[in-house]
């Protein structure tokens, strides 16, 4: 018996993001930048965001749209501003992504990747928009090249795995799954790894 789709999709926003951001930490060390948290980002602390926090009431429709269009185009202005700095531009298509622009956001991760390859950090926010958007071909190729450089990152291996459960996919998931947990049993992603095995038949 096959997983259940609900049951995927429920476990895979959860753990997909869990491994996006280490995988993003681990980056921290090899990175000419510092990328930051995605954890700390999903939340920006700016004046459009910072009533959503602590069970806050929500800003009004009509001037958080105009807040967030201000703000997007104070950023765009610093990377336009700025075109060779890696890190203003990860910052606006972070805000893209989380302004439910992953068009736009996918535009300025790419301009990155064609200054430097090998940012595993961005290959997997690129790979975690198109799992959103259920181009699983395309999510799977972004995690396929951070191991043609990094073959020991466990966090693509892992994601590979959700990409193949998510399609049904389960005995290529679990090859992946079960890799991470020979590798790395006891780590946190080891874990993760034998639990998701167990919900495989």
């Amino acid at each position: 018996m096959k997983l259940n789709k609900l049951t995927i999709y429920a476990i895979v926003i959860v753990i997909f993001v869990a491994a996006l951001i280490i995988g993003v930490m681990l980056n921290k060390n090899s990175s000419k930048e510092a990328p930051g948290n995605l954890a700390q980002k999903e939340m920006p602390n700016d004046e459009v965001h910072k009533g959503l926090k602590n069970g806050a009431a929500m800003p009004q429709p009509g001037k958080q749209t105009e807040e967030m269009k201000h703000q997007i185009a104070m950023i765009q202005k610093t990377v336009e501003d700025n075109p060779n700095d890696t890190m203003k531009i990860r910052q606006f298509a972070d805000v893209l992504a989380q302004g439910h622009q992953p068009e736009e956001a996918i535009k300025y991760y790419e301009m990155i990747l064609k200054k430097d390859p090998k940012r595993a950090d961005i290959l997997f926010s690129l790979s975690y928009i198109y799992y959103i958007k259920t181009d699983l071909n395309k999510s799977a190729d972004y995690l396929l090249r951070i191991l043609k450089f990094d073959k020991s990152n466990l966090n693509a291996v892992y994601n590979l795995g959700l990409v193949e459960a998510t399609r049904g996919n389960n005995t290529e998931a679990r090859k992946y799954w079960e890799s991470i947990v020979k590798q790395s049993p006891s780590s946190e992603l080891g874990k993760l790894a034998a639990d998701a095995l167990k919900k495989l038949q």
